[in-house]
């Protein structure tokens, strides 16, 4: 898959973020694009592809279970990978749920990868997940 850097972003209902969020990644490059909620059946990998169409093959699953939380997910940032989380905390927009798409989590959908990084950040940091 050759996918250009590109991040996904979820649930970012406040504008301010989001458009921080937007105007770094325009200034380096970087793709961003919003899922909504009826993508969240979908490969992970999928939503990284250029277009929003249902490859051939692709095993969009019915939405079942959902999450309202923000969360963002990375692919091919390199070294802006470094650059985008330190612009992150220095304008204090903390995301805890993070994640770069990997061979392991590349088929799971949306669903599944939040409750993986969920998990992780809450046994990480001994809490659980602060709204």
């Amino acid at each position: 898959m050759s996918v250009k850097p590109t991040i996904l972003i979820y649930n970012f209902t406040d504008r301010k973020r989001k458009n921080k969020i937007q105007a770094f990644c325009g200034m380096h490059g970087i793709r961003v694009k919003m899922v909504a909620k009826e993508d969240y059946g979908r490969a992970i990998r999928t939503l990284f592809e250029a277009s929003l169409e249902v490859p051939d093959g692709d095993c969009k699953q019915e939405v079942l279970e959902s999450f309202d939380d923000e969360m963002l997910v990375m692919c091919q940032l390199g070294r802006q990978m470094d650059l985008l989380l330190n612009y992150l905390r220095k304008e204090r927009v903390h995301i805890p749920l993070k994640a770069v798409l990997t061979p392991v989590n590349q088929e799971w959908d949306s669903v599944r990868l939040y409750h993986e990084i969920k998990s992780e950040h809450e046994q990480m940091t001994g809490q659980p997940l602060k709204k």
